[in-house]
């Protein structure tokens, strides 16, 4: 099942939805597959990245939804279990896996450059 099919029609200005990242108080690091099954994430993403100099957004080409968190196993497979379903992420495993480890290196630089977390 892919949950981005509840997202038909992704309106063409997006910006009444987006999520106003500008008022955060610090930078913001995002992170999104453009293969992302579960929600139309680089369009809301771009959309609040547009509006907001505290924001640095990072696109995944052909990657899916699962881009979280410090790289583990290789992924063998682009389905995550739900309740009593199984959901559609997006990506192949190759690109996930390797989306994924960018995408963790990337958090941790933007973590040491922005608020001096150290590797």
């Amino acid at each position: 099942m892919r949950l981005r099919l509840a997202f038909p029609d992704v309106p063409e200005d997006v910006t009444p939805y987006r999520i106003p990242v500008e008022r955060i108080g610090g930078p913001v690091l995002m992170l999104c597959g453009s293969d992302d099954q579960n929600w139309p994430t680089v369009e809301y993403s771009q959309a609040a990245a547009d509006d907001a100099d505290n924001v640095e957004l990072r696109i995944y080409e052909g990657a899916g939804h699962p881009l979280n968190g410090p790289p583990g196993q290789p992924y063998t497979d682009t389905l995550a279990p739900g309740p009593g379903v199984r959901f559609e992420m997006g990506g192949t495993p190759e690109i996930n896996t390797k989306a994924r480890a960018a995408a963790w290196s990337a958090t941790l630089e933007f973590l040491h450059e922005n608020i001096g977390v150290t590797r």
